[in-house]
């Protein structure tokens, strides 16, 4: 076996091959998801060099070969991981082993498990190994299979993901996006035309090495064509529709992937998409939200529908929310789920709920606390025993409840609701009297919840001698807060709503509804935190409710002996709860004094004051709708980069008409004519052999483009005269001005047929697996 140092694809096509990786890496490292993303640059070129080497081992097994790599890609990705800032320099490298070893089992143990981790050296490791997989396959595909596409769906998918998920971020990813493009089609290109020359020699047709140089110039000139196509092509062609609909079968399985990395690595420099909230079995308190426009559904139902809950969540983390309801139960069409008496001031509501998208999930949503459902369903739910009244109660809490069949766009469903309707005045009479089973399960913290929280819950509530007044002192002091959805991770090592109270004083419902749960817990008010969508906006003409994905929300929710589970609001943005009005027997209660009374509707004056004072209004409206869309169809990265894109071709234009004008200089008027038509012919495939004399080269290109022969005939002829004649003549001008006129109507015709017979060459021969193509006919 032979190796040679320079390999037989050439270094452009390894050149071409680097760029691509590398500008991975580098799309990754400016997207700046954790620190330490730097490593990923000489993973990807020692992974280029060992998928080269490998693959030219012929002798070496493919298995042994991929053994082999990804044992040097495992050591070279560790021992970059413990060189990164998650590590101690001053610690011997034996140590930081070992401290990466227990750091990934407390990670394999969440992933495996429930809760989330914030362990950002795992994520810089598994980034690692990803980018190296994929880097040394796409190599060994190209070097050992000749499989060129293998080798460029996978870097591809690699660099789309990237900026699928960076989406929005500060940094502009098109450069990488165009970079890796462009050398990904020239490669593709060069690999291709290098596997049609092993095939030309190995049937013994030859071809002349000019071909590399042609095969390189049309390839950037279809690539140029080909990106400002896709860059340009409007996203409301059918192609974009028949993409839309393959992808919403798949959206479901996606979003689940989605929230399970998130909760995986819940301390990256997460930059979401505009799109559709998820609630699942955990809540994380994260970075930035980034909420779609469209209507997820259509509600119909009373008037002063406040929300449709999801999922709710009973332990804080520190982090974020679980919910930690293990028991499952199937639920038949109208069953009764509770006891309708089991609470005072309740009232049965029904919603009709028609979904517009459901983006593949089939999670129900419903004005708590479901009664009945109208459809087949599988609720998660917890059970207990609550005393009432000289007996007890079996509660039937459902945390979660998904149907049995899925959910499609545009199918209605019904639920009947025991919405409670109990004023403020008849809450304020709540007792203390709380259920165990209550106090044990919605009073949990962690230890670690810093006793700041907690001594700020007793200076807000300290005036207060009632539940409910603490638990509205509380609303009040939190909707205080400024709002905001593009706020970062908490650091590492923080308690989430610590930091939101104490050092950033902002962020969204999440903070809110969390913040609110937490200091209630710290006074050992029993809460939890409810998650589904807000009421949206009314259609008064057609009565109906249209939820958007912006209107996703969560909120907290308390609960009070004899009530059961009150809603509040502390988020900032968001109008506070409509609460009835107390009647007189509420007001007065046993109190025949005016003064109580007076008193009552004072405090009851200044809440609604407060609530209205704290609401600030989303930006609605056509105007607003326009400035968006204005926004975010010309941005400036897509006039420059659109300019770019157009200018590239325009550039490449420009030197192919001064070389070519050029390359002239030196030859007869005749002469000059004859090349051109000469450089068509190549343009068409046809080239001009050593035996060939003009008049049968003339003959082929005018057989392949009839409407040219006459003109191209005309100008051979004046350039055999020059050339073989016994007395020269002299291009006179009027002999030029013939030729000018047969140049002219031909080129057009030619340069057409020649493009068109390139594009079906190069369409012809790029197939997914190449090596089984027939050779192109020698004319």
């Amino acid at each position: 076996m032979t190796f040679r140092l320079r390999p037989a694809e050439g270094w452009i096509t390894i050149g071409l091959l680097a760029i691509m990786f590398l500008s991975i890496a580098w799309s990754m490292q400016a997207a700046d998801w954790a620190e330490g993303m730097y490593i990923l640059q000489p993973v990807v070129l020692v992974a280029l060099l060992a998928g080269l080497v490998l693959a030219k081992l012929r002798w070496l097994p493919g298995p042994l070969a991929h053994w082999l790599a990804m044992a040097l890609g495992l050591s070279l990705v560790v021992y970059l991981t413990i060189h990164t800032p998650y590590f101690s320099p001053d610690l011997r490298w034996q140590v930081r082993l070992i401290q990466l070893r227990e750091r990934f089992i407390d990670w394999y143990r969440v992933a495996t498990g429930q809760g989330s981790s914030y362990d950002n050296a795992i994520f810089i490791m598994q980034m690692g190994l990803l980018v190296w997989l994929v880097s040394y396959l796409s190599a060994w595909f190209l070097f050992r299979g000749k499989q060129v596409w293998w080798a460029v769906v996978p870097t591809g998918l690699t660099m789309l993901i990237n900026i699928y998920y960076y989406n929005e971020g500060p940094v502009n990813m098109y450069p990488y996006a165009l970079l890796f493009a462009v050398a990904a089609l020239l490669m593709v290109v060069r690999a291709t035309l290098f596997i049609q020359e092993e095939d030309w020699r190995s049937r013994g047709i030859g071809f002349t090495p000019e071909i590399a140089f042609d095969y390189l110039r049309d390839g950037i000139i279809v690539s140029s064509v080909v990106l400002v196509i896709a860059l340009f092509t409007p996203r409301t062609s059918a192609f974009a529709e028949q993409l839309y609909t393959a992808w919403a079968r798949v959206e479901g399985p996606w979003t689940d992937a989605q929230a399970q990395w998130g909760r995986l690595f819940s301390s990256i420099n997460y930059k979401p998409r505009r799109g559709p909230a998820y609630f699942g079995k955990t809540m994380t308190l994260a970075g930035p939200v980034n909420l779609g426009d469209e209507v997820v559904m259509q509600v119909r139902a009373p008037t002063g529908m406040q929300y449709l809950r999801g999922a709710l969540y009973d332990e804080y983390t520190g982090r974020g929310w679980i919910n930690t309801d293990v028991n499952f139960r199937d639920i038949d069409i109208n069953r009764t789920l509770i006891e309708p008496t089991l609470y005072k001031n309740t009232v049965e509501v029904t919603q009709t709920i028609r979904f517009m998208r459901t983006y593949g999930e089939n999670l129900i949503y419903a004005e708590p606390q479901v009664l009945r459902v109208g459809v087949p369903a599988r609720a998660q739910l917890s059970t207990a025993l609550i005393p009432q009244e000289n007996a007890q109660i079996n509660l039937l809490d459902i945390s979660m409840m998904r149907g049995k069949q899925p959910l499609k766009d545009g199918e209605d469903y019904s639920v009947v609701s025991l919405k409670s309707d109990a004023s403020t005045v008849a809450l304020r009479k709540a007792t203390l009297n709380y259920p165990d089973y209550i106090l044990k399960r919605y009073t949990q913290l962690p230890a670690a919840v810093p006793q700041r929280v907690k001594d700020l819950a007793l200076q807000i509530s300290k005036d207060k001698n009632t539940v409910i007044d603490k638990l509205f002192a509380l609303e009040g002091y939190l909707r205080g807060i400024q709002y905001n959805e593009n706020v970062p991770a908490p650091p590492v090592g923080r308690d989430a709503v610590d930091y939101f109270l104490f050092d950033s004083k902002q962020g969204y419902c999440d903070y809110y509804a969390s913040s609110f749960v937490v200091l209630a817990r710290s006074l050992g008010l029993p809460a939890r935190v409810s998650a589904g969508y807000s009421h949206g906006q009314y259609d008064d003409a057609n009565q109906i409710y249209n939820i958007r994905e912006y209107d996703a929300h969560s909120w907290p929710e308390a609960y009070l002996p004899e009530f059961g589970w009150v809603q509040f609001e502390p988020t900032a943005a968001f109008p506070g709860v409509a609460r009835p009005q107390p009647d007189i027997t509420d007001l007065t209660g046993n109190s025949t004094n005016p003064d109580d009374l007076l008193d009552e509707l004072e405090r009851l004056k200044d809440r609604e004051t407060a609530l209205n004072n704290s609401y600030i209004p989303p930006d609605e409206g056509l105007l607003g709708a326009v400035k968006d869309f204005a926004a975010s169809m010309f941005t400036p990265e897509r006039l420059t980069y659109g300019g770019i894109l157009f200018g590239i071709p325009l550039l490449m234009l420009g030197a192919v008409l001064f070389v070519w004008r050029t390359s002239l200089r030196g030859l007869t008027v005749v002469e000059a004519f004859y090349e051109r038509v000469a450089r068509l012919g190549r343009l068409l495939g046809i080239k001009l052999n050593a035996h060939d004399t003009p008049h049968e080269y003339a003959r082929r290109i005018g057989d392949i483009v009839p409407p040219v022969k006459q003109d191209v005939f005309q100008i051979v002829d004046n350039f055999v005269t020059e050339r073989f004649a016994p007395r020269k003549p002299s291009a006179d001008a009027q002999t030029s001005k013939i030729l000018n006129e047969s140049w002219r109507r031909a080129r057009l015709t030619l340069f057409r047929a020649g493009v068109g017979r390139r594009l079906r060459f190069l369409a012809a021969r790029l197939p997914f697996r190449l090596s089984d193509r027939q050779p192109k006919d020698k004319n």
